[in-house]
This record gives C-alpha cells, sequence and structure tokens, in this order.
C-alpha cells in the first residue's frame, strides 16, 4: 500500500524555530569595593598618585603606610616652648594603565541572509564578558595581597577547614585595626562616572555562624551575597 509519511517527500524545513535560550552571565562583585578613577586622553599610558603618610607610619610596610602611630605625650607642649617643626612624608603609587579587549567579525552575507542577529548577539556576548576579565584582573589582585587570614593551613593550597564565626571576628579586627572603612550608605545610580547602588551594610550578633544566612532586617549588599556576620559580608565568589 503505498502511503504519504513524513520524510517522503522530504521537507525542506520541518523545523521549529525555538526561542533563544539564556546563558550564564558573569556578575561582578569586587567591583563594590573599588573607585573607578577616570583615565584622561593623550596624556601618556602610566599616572602616578600621590598620598600622605600618616603621623608615625612608613613606606617601608604595606600596613604601616596608612597606620597611625601617635601618643597624646608627644603632643603635650609648655608654656614658651616651640613645639619641634615635622616634615610631612608622601608616598607614591604608579600605575601603568593595561588594554583588554575582543574582537568579532561576520560577513555581509550573514549580515543579510542569516536567520539570528549576529551582530546583537555579540554586542550582548562583549558586554557580560568583559566585565568577568575585569573581574579577573581585580581577583588576581586581591589573591597577591599580603593581608591574608586563611581558615586552616598557611596558604590557599593547605586550607582544609571551613568559614568560622571566629575566623570572621578576626578579620573584622584586623580590618578596623588598619582604619578600614566599612559602606555604610546607600549611592543612588545616576549618569555620572562610577555610580551604582549599593545597600547599607547590615550588622548580626549570631552566636554562631553555622549556617548561612542573609543580614537580619536588610537587603543584600549584593546579589551574590550569601550571609553576613559582623562587618564581614560574604559573597560566592567562583573562579573558573
Amino acid at each position: 500500500m503505498t502511503i504519504q509519511t513524513y520524510s517522503s517527500p522530504a521537507g525542506r524545513i520541518n523545523e521549529i524555530k525555538g526561542e533563544m535560550l539564556r546563558i550564564a552571565e558573569p556578575v561582578e562583585v569586587l567591583s563594590i569595593g573599588c573607585t573607578m578613577k577616570k583615565m584622561p586622553r593623550n596624556k601618556g599610558d602610566n599616572i602616578s598618585y600621590r598620598a600622605r603618610i600618616p603621623t608615625g607610619g612608613t613606606s617601608a610596610t604595606p600596613s604601616g603606610m596608612n597606620r597611625w602611630s601617635v601618643t597624646a605625650a608627644a603632643h603635650q607642649v609648655a608654656e614658651g616652648v616651640t613645639p619641634t617643626p615635622e616634615a610631612l612624608s608622601y608616598r607614591d603609587v604608579n600605575v601603568q594603565i593595561a588594554q583588554y579587549a575582543c574582537l568579532y567579525s561576520y560577513t555581509d552575507k550573514a549580515e543579510i541572509f542569516h536567520e539570528d542577529d549576529i551582530p546583537g548577539d555579540q554586542m550582548a556576548q562583549t558586554a557580560e564578558r568583559m566585565p568577568l576579565v575585569r573581574e579577573m584582573v581585580r581577583y588576581g589582585v586581591m589573591k597577591a595581597a599580603t593581608t591574608v587570614q586563611y581558615s586552616g593551613g598557611t596558604t590557599r593550597a593547605t586550607v582544609d577547614e571551613g568559614i568560622t564565626y571566629n575566623g570572621l571576628s578576626l578579620l573584622s579586627r584586623t580590618l578596623l585595626a588598619n582604619h578600614c572603612k566599612m559602606k555604610t550608605s546607600i549611592l543612588a545610580p545616576g549618569p555620572a562616572y562610577d555610580t551604582s547602588a549599593i545597600e547599607a551594610l547590615a550588622q548580626t550578633t549570631a552566636a554562631s555562624f553555622n549556617e548561612l544566612y542573609p543580614a537580619d532586617g536588610a537587603d543584600l549588599l549584593h546579589r551574590q551575597e550569601m550571609a553576613s556576620a559582623l562587618l564581614d559580608q560574604l559573597m560566592e565568589l567562583i573562579q573558573r
């Protein structure tokens, strides 16, 4: 018996055009702790920043560059006696500008006949890809930092314990001892350079840190925040 089937005659298309599926999107986390500096055009590819060294500080060590060391007794004066004059100390921070880029291309035939919006997808891919590159640059700088605390062990390779509340307490005390300031206010996003919204830092008073939980009574500082304790906001950083 002769019968017409799905494959006879063969269809010219026979395919349903489905919707574009979403892909994983990189999220910048470390950027909330950074201040972006705008570079002038046609002025060279390096820049030197300058900072005062606090009284009693030293440029010999990273921790001493921003540490005050004064006593009240050293500032007590006597009537009719001029204090000994002092001079300010400065340190320079030189930055060499590095450029990062990626390139996609397409032909005129693809633009005219292809069913997908390739130029639009290329722009979207670039917009998602380059922030990840920028985050990896920041991540590399943070891994090279000299003030590090490990949860068990003495290197990243020997870490053998989970995050503990006591460990977070030590981290907070170390930051405060080095005069670190926490993010405590909300910045509304706007058209100005380097403006983005952040939530005010919230504190918790948990006696232990056995479970991951959001900051009590406050929105997350960042959508990658997993938990909050004391002055620390724990962010999810995934290195691929």
